[in-house]
């Protein structure tokens, strides 16, 4: 009966990881062949479509250039943050025919290898706190905020909610 009682709690957390998933999977169909299109023919794209390829790729443990502070000019403020692995590496990943199968299959299959630490190296790009004394962020809002990459790309917008679903689905499913 203990076995039963423990798995039935597993079931609850599961269930409660199970809309992140949700989340995740719905931003990427939301994400066209044609705003992929938009994107690659971009040849200079704005900052928060790269910093969204730089979310990208840290969630599924790619490659980005090491830590430097470059300016970055996001909602019509300029500040020091991260700079992007857009061109080294994310340009690569984007021409790749099957760049949106991908996104969607690392979501299906490879979700369960998300750790704490790649959800720690997510945390500039996705912690806002309101409150100036908590916040640390250079700006007034997470940099990768979907309505405002939507400004700039549907695909970025689609992007940018995958990467925070992703790791929102890693901190409910560590617990089941």
């Amino acid at each position: 009966d203990k076995i039963n009682a423990e798995k039935a709690e597993a079931q609850v957390e599961l269930n409660k990881a199970l809309p992140f998933l949700h989340d995740a999977e719905s931003a990427c169909n939301s994400i066209t062949k044609k705003d992929i299109t938009e994107i690659k023919a971009n040849n200079k794209p704005v900052d928060i479509i790269k910093l969204t390829f730089d979310g990208l790729m840290i969630i599924q443990s790619k490659p980005v250039i090491p830590v430097k502070v470059e300016d970055r000019f996001i909602n019509k403020v300029t500040a020091p943050f991260l700079a992007d692995s857009y061109d080294d590496y994310a340009k690569k990943d984007l021409m790749d025919i099957n760049f949106l199968n991908n996104i969607l299959d690392f979501a299906a299959n490879e979700k369960d290898n998300i750790n704490d630490e790649t959800c720690e190296l997510l945390d500039p790009y996705l912690r806002y706190d309101e409150d100036p004394a908590k916040n640390w962020s250079p700006f007034s809002h997470k940099v990768l905020e979907p309505e405002l990459a939507g400004k700039a790309s549907g695909a970025a917008a689609g992007l940018c909610k995958f990467v925070g679903a992703m790791v929102m689905y890693h901190g409910a499913a560590k617990i089941v």
